[in-house]
């Protein structure tokens, strides 16, 4: 809009006229036509509401299985007996 009325007025005039809201375009029309037919499809909407209800359901859970630890399993935690290098490994 704006460039079509700086063809024939100033570009401030221009502006002033595609911004002021008297001079609506054809996108213009078409979107305050759109929105009227929303506000009036809004009022005849009905509210509808769901009544929703959960059946009891009886919820079971089992004991844990008993955890046998592995002979010499504990061996592998025990610490290291040797110490690291002195001084530390440069990176390469």
């Amino acid at each position: 809009m704006a460039f079509s009325f700086a063809q024939t007025a100033p570009l401030d005039v221009a502006l002033k006229k595609t911004f002021d809201g008297k001079n609506p375009c054809s996108l213009c029309k078409a979107v305050d036509e759109g929105k009227q037919s929303e506000r009036k499809a809004g009022l005849l909407k009905l509210e509808t509401k769901l009544d929703l209800c959960l059946a009891p359901c009886a919820l079971l859970l089992d004991a844990p299985l008993p955890v046998a630890v592995a002979p010499g399993a504990s061996e592998i935690a025990l610490p290291r007996g040797e110490s690291p290098p002195t001084p530390p490994p440069r990176s390469a």
